[in-house]
Protein backbone atom coordinates (compact mmCIF):
# COMPACT_ATOMS: atom_id res chain seq x y z
CA UNK A 1 0.00 0.00 0.00
CA UNK A 2 2.47 2.30 1.07
CA UNK A 3 4.79 1.69 -2.22
CA UNK A 4 2.00 2.37 -4.76
CA UNK A 5 1.31 5.37 -2.84
CA UNK A 6 4.54 6.18 -3.63
CA UNK A 7 4.17 5.56 -7.22
CA UNK A 8 0.90 7.57 -7.32
CA UNK A 9 2.62 10.58 -5.79
CA UNK A 10 6.06 10.27 -8.36
CA UNK A 11 3.56 10.00 -11.65
CA UNK A 12 1.46 12.61 -10.46
CA UNK A 13 4.36 15.21 -9.79
CA UNK A 14 5.96 14.54 -12.81
CA UNK A 15 2.41 15.10 -15.15
CA UNK A 16 2.35 18.10 -12.80
CA UNK A 17 5.66 19.36 -14.77
CA UNK A 18 4.50 18.09 -18.38
CA UNK A 19 1.60 20.56 -17.71
CA UNK A 20 4.31 23.26 -16.89
CA UNK A 21 2.68 23.66 -13.08
CA UNK A 22 5.28 23.79 -10.27
CA UNK A 23 4.17 22.03 -6.92
CA UNK A 24 3.55 24.69 -3.88
CA UNK A 25 6.01 25.44 -1.34
CA UNK A 26 5.74 25.49 1.92
CA UNK A 27 7.25 26.87 5.15
CA UNK A 28 8.77 24.50 7.14
CA UNK A 29 7.60 23.69 10.43
CA UNK A 30 8.93 21.23 12.74
CA UNK A 31 8.74 19.09 15.48
CA UNK A 32 12.23 18.21 17.26
CA UNK A 33 12.78 15.09 19.55
CA UNK A 34 15.96 16.14 21.77
CA UNK A 35 17.19 14.74 25.38
CA UNK A 36 19.22 17.12 28.10
CA UNK A 37 22.33 16.38 30.05
CA UNK A 38 23.05 13.45 31.70
CA UNK A 39 21.24 12.90 35.53
CA UNK A 40 18.64 15.74 34.46
CA UNK A 41 15.06 14.40 35.79
CA UNK A 42 12.82 17.80 34.77
CA UNK A 43 11.98 20.39 32.77
CA UNK A 44 13.58 23.72 32.49
CA UNK A 45 10.91 25.15 30.38
CA UNK A 46 9.10 28.00 32.50
CA UNK A 47 5.42 28.00 33.06
CA UNK A 48 5.15 24.27 32.18
CA UNK A 49 2.47 22.21 34.05
CA UNK A 50 4.16 19.23 36.13
CA UNK A 51 2.58 15.56 36.66
CA UNK A 52 4.59 13.94 38.93
CA UNK A 53 2.50 10.73 39.20
CA UNK A 54 3.24 10.69 43.22
CA UNK A 55 -0.48 9.73 43.77
CA UNK A 56 -0.67 7.06 40.83
CA UNK A 57 -1.17 7.67 37.69
CA UNK A 58 -5.21 8.21 37.23
CA UNK A 59 -7.62 10.64 35.50
CA UNK A 60 -7.22 13.83 35.24
CA UNK A 61 -3.80 14.69 34.90
CA UNK A 62 -2.61 18.01 35.92
CA UNK A 63 -3.25 19.15 32.10
CA UNK A 64 -5.70 16.71 30.52
CA UNK A 65 -7.33 13.63 30.76
CA UNK A 66 -6.54 10.13 29.28
CA UNK A 67 -7.99 6.62 28.46
CA UNK A 68 -6.06 3.24 28.07
CA UNK A 69 -3.57 1.97 30.07
CA UNK A 70 -1.13 3.73 32.68
CA UNK A 71 -0.01 1.82 35.78
CA UNK A 72 1.30 4.16 38.51
CA UNK A 73 3.97 2.37 41.08
CA UNK A 74 6.32 3.00 43.45
CA UNK A 75 9.99 4.08 43.67
CA UNK A 76 12.25 1.38 42.80
CA UNK A 77 15.94 0.50 42.37
CA UNK A 78 15.21 0.91 39.14
CA UNK A 79 12.60 4.01 38.86
CA UNK A 80 11.16 6.92 40.22
CA UNK A 81 12.80 10.53 40.12
CA UNK A 82 14.17 12.13 42.66
CA UNK A 83 13.67 15.94 41.46
CA UNK A 84 12.13 17.77 39.10
CA UNK A 85 14.86 19.73 38.74
CA UNK A 86 15.74 21.21 35.08
CA UNK A 87 19.46 20.91 36.11
CA UNK A 88 21.54 17.36 36.42
CA UNK A 89 20.62 15.63 40.19
CA UNK A 90 21.87 12.15 41.24
CA UNK A 91 20.93 10.81 44.40
CA UNK A 92 18.02 11.52 47.01
CA UNK A 93 14.71 9.07 47.43
CA UNK A 94 12.74 8.05 44.45
CA UNK A 95 9.11 8.93 44.28
CA UNK A 96 6.44 7.28 42.18
CA UNK A 97 6.43 6.93 38.86
CA UNK A 98 4.35 5.75 35.73
CA UNK A 99 4.53 2.87 33.42
CA UNK A 100 2.88 1.82 30.13
CA UNK A 101 2.74 -2.04 29.70
CA UNK A 102 4.17 -3.70 26.57
CA UNK A 103 1.30 -3.66 23.88
CA UNK A 104 -0.77 -1.13 25.57
CA UNK A 105 -1.22 2.65 24.91
CA UNK A 106 -2.24 5.82 27.26
CA UNK A 107 -3.97 8.40 25.18
CA UNK A 108 -3.53 11.99 27.10
CA UNK A 109 -6.42 14.28 25.62
CA UNK A 110 -4.89 18.30 26.95
CA UNK A 111 -7.45 20.70 28.54
CA UNK A 112 -5.73 23.05 25.53
CA UNK A 113 -3.64 22.44 22.25
CA UNK A 114 0.23 22.52 23.61
CA UNK A 115 3.37 22.89 21.73
CA UNK A 116 6.46 21.38 24.37
CA UNK A 117 5.80 18.15 26.29
CA UNK A 118 8.84 16.62 28.43
CA UNK A 119 9.08 13.79 30.80
CA UNK A 120 12.10 11.70 32.07
CA UNK A 121 12.73 8.52 30.21
CA UNK A 122 13.85 5.57 32.97
CA UNK A 123 15.20 2.55 32.24
CA UNK A 124 14.22 2.62 28.40
CA UNK A 125 14.32 0.29 25.23
CA UNK A 126 13.61 0.97 21.59
CA UNK A 127 10.42 -0.25 22.24
CA UNK A 128 9.20 2.58 23.73
CA UNK A 129 6.83 5.41 21.30
CA UNK A 130 5.40 8.76 21.47
CA UNK A 131 2.80 10.58 18.66
CA UNK A 132 1.09 13.52 19.07
CA UNK A 133 -2.26 14.44 17.38
CA UNK A 134 -3.46 17.54 16.47
CA UNK A 135 -7.48 16.27 16.32
CA UNK A 136 -7.46 13.40 13.99
CA UNK A 137 -4.25 14.27 12.16
CA UNK A 138 -1.33 12.99 12.94
CA UNK A 139 1.92 14.92 13.18
CA UNK A 140 4.79 12.97 14.58
CA UNK A 141 5.32 9.51 16.12
CA UNK A 142 8.93 9.11 17.63
CA UNK A 143 10.12 5.66 18.23
CA UNK A 144 12.95 5.65 20.46
CA UNK A 145 15.03 3.64 18.15
CA UNK A 146 16.28 6.90 16.90
CA UNK A 147 18.16 7.67 20.43
CA UNK A 148 18.93 4.26 21.07
CA UNK A 149 20.98 4.33 18.42
CA UNK A 150 22.41 7.62 19.08
CA UNK A 151 23.30 6.24 21.96
CA UNK A 152 25.75 3.80 20.80
CA UNK A 153 28.08 6.59 20.02
CA UNK A 154 30.80 8.01 22.93
CA UNK A 155 29.27 11.16 23.33
CA UNK A 156 26.37 13.57 22.06
CA UNK A 157 26.82 17.12 21.23
CA UNK A 158 24.02 19.59 22.18
CA UNK A 159 22.66 22.52 20.34
CA UNK A 160 25.06 25.32 21.99
CA UNK A 161 28.33 22.98 21.65
CA UNK A 162 28.41 21.25 24.98
CA UNK A 163 29.45 17.32 24.58
CA UNK A 164 28.00 14.78 27.32
CA UNK A 165 29.75 11.17 27.49
CA UNK A 166 27.27 8.83 26.47
CA UNK A 167 27.99 6.59 29.49
CA UNK A 168 26.83 8.95 31.83
CA UNK A 169 23.19 8.39 30.35
CA UNK A 170 23.52 4.74 31.39
CA UNK A 171 22.30 4.52 35.29
CA UNK A 172 19.22 5.36 37.26
CA UNK A 173 20.78 8.81 38.46
CA UNK A 174 18.82 8.24 41.71
CA UNK A 175 20.18 4.64 42.78
CA UNK A 176 23.16 4.06 40.58
CA UNK A 177 22.48 1.39 39.36
CA UNK A 178 20.69 -0.44 36.13
CA UNK A 179 22.40 -0.36 32.85
CA UNK A 180 19.96 1.07 31.10
CA UNK A 181 19.45 4.53 29.55
CA UNK A 182 17.95 7.96 31.50
CA UNK A 183 17.09 11.07 30.08
CA UNK A 184 14.82 13.78 30.41
CA UNK A 185 12.81 14.15 26.85
CA UNK A 186 12.06 17.10 25.35
CA UNK A 187 9.52 17.14 22.06
CA UNK A 188 9.19 20.95 20.86
CA UNK A 189 6.61 21.72 18.06
CA UNK A 190 7.63 25.22 15.86
CA UNK A 191 5.70 28.56 16.40
CA UNK A 192 2.06 27.88 14.63
CA UNK A 193 1.94 24.01 15.50
CA UNK A 194 0.32 22.40 18.55
CA UNK A 195 -1.01 19.05 19.26
CA UNK A 196 -3.69 17.96 21.81
CA UNK A 197 -3.18 14.69 22.17
CA UNK A 198 -0.37 12.57 23.15
CA UNK A 199 -0.03 8.77 23.01
CA UNK A 200 2.57 7.02 25.28
CA UNK A 201 2.84 3.31 23.79
CA UNK A 202 4.88 0.17 24.21
CA UNK A 203 5.24 -1.72 21.10
CA UNK A 204 4.47 -5.56 20.85
CA UNK A 205 7.80 -7.29 21.23
CA UNK A 206 9.41 -5.69 24.03
CA UNK A 207 10.40 -7.30 27.42
CA UNK A 208 9.69 -4.48 29.13
CA UNK A 209 7.75 -1.42 30.21
CA UNK A 210 7.68 2.34 29.15
CA UNK A 211 8.74 4.30 32.27
CA UNK A 212 8.58 7.91 32.66
CA UNK A 213 8.24 10.80 35.44
CA UNK A 214 7.97 14.17 35.80
CA UNK A 215 5.89 14.58 32.38
CA UNK A 216 5.53 18.13 31.70
CA UNK A 217 2.94 20.00 29.14
CA UNK A 218 3.14 23.72 28.28
CA UNK A 219 0.50 25.48 25.78
CA UNK A 220 3.17 28.04 24.79
CA UNK A 221 6.78 27.09 25.04
CA UNK A 222 9.91 29.56 24.55
CA UNK A 223 11.81 27.79 21.95
CA UNK A 224 15.00 29.33 22.65
CA UNK A 225 17.15 26.79 23.94
CA UNK A 226 20.37 25.11 23.20
CA UNK A 227 21.53 22.72 26.60
CA UNK A 228 19.74 20.15 24.39
CA UNK A 229 21.10 17.63 22.31
CA UNK A 230 18.49 17.48 19.18
CA UNK A 231 18.17 13.79 17.79
CA UNK A 232 14.92 13.70 15.49
CA UNK A 233 13.08 16.68 13.73
CA UNK A 234 9.93 16.03 11.92
CA UNK A 235 9.02 18.61 9.48
CA UNK A 236 5.20 19.64 8.67
CA UNK A 237 4.36 21.46 5.17
CA UNK A 238 1.21 21.92 3.32
CA UNK A 239 -2.91 21.67 4.24
CA UNK A 240 -2.84 18.17 3.10
CA UNK A 241 -0.32 16.86 5.33
CA UNK A 242 -2.06 14.02 7.73
CA UNK A 243 0.64 11.03 8.22
CA UNK A 244 4.58 10.62 9.14
CA UNK A 245 6.69 8.07 7.68
CA UNK A 246 9.62 6.64 9.25
CA UNK A 247 10.82 6.90 5.21
CA UNK A 248 10.54 10.66 5.27
CA UNK A 249 7.91 10.93 3.05
CA UNK A 250 3.90 11.31 2.84
CA UNK A 251 1.78 12.85 0.55
CA UNK A 252 -1.64 13.40 -0.07
CA UNK A 253 -2.81 13.62 -3.89
CA UNK A 254 -6.10 15.18 -4.46
CA UNK A 255 -6.72 15.08 -8.54
CA UNK A 256 -9.29 17.27 -11.00
CA UNK A 257 -10.68 14.78 -13.21
CA UNK A 258 -8.13 12.65 -12.74
CA UNK A 259 -5.78 15.06 -14.33
CA UNK A 260 -4.30 17.72 -12.88
CA UNK A 261 -2.68 17.51 -9.32
CA UNK A 262 -3.92 21.23 -7.24
CA UNK A 263 -2.93 19.78 -3.64
CA UNK A 264 0.12 17.98 -2.34
CA UNK A 265 1.31 17.83 1.49
CA UNK A 266 4.57 16.77 2.82
CA UNK A 267 5.69 15.40 6.03
CA UNK A 268 9.68 14.90 6.14
CA UNK A 269 11.81 13.49 8.74
CA UNK A 270 15.69 13.92 9.24
CA UNK A 271 17.70 12.16 11.92
CA UNK A 272 20.47 13.62 13.78
CA UNK A 273 23.08 11.33 15.59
Amino acid sequence: MRFSSRVAAATAIASLFSLGLAAPSYAAEQITFSVDAPDVQGSFVDGALLETFNDGCSSPLEFGTFTGVCEGAEAIYYAGASSTSGSPVTGGVGTSYARVPMGAAMSISLNQPANYLGFHWEAGNQFDRVTLYSGDTLLADFSFETLMDALAATELTSIGGSSYAVADYYGNPVTGVQDEPYAYVHIFASSGVKFDRIVISEDQGSVGMFEFDNMTVAYAADESFTNVVELDVVELGGPASTSLSDTGFEGTLVLVSGLALVSIGFIARRRHS
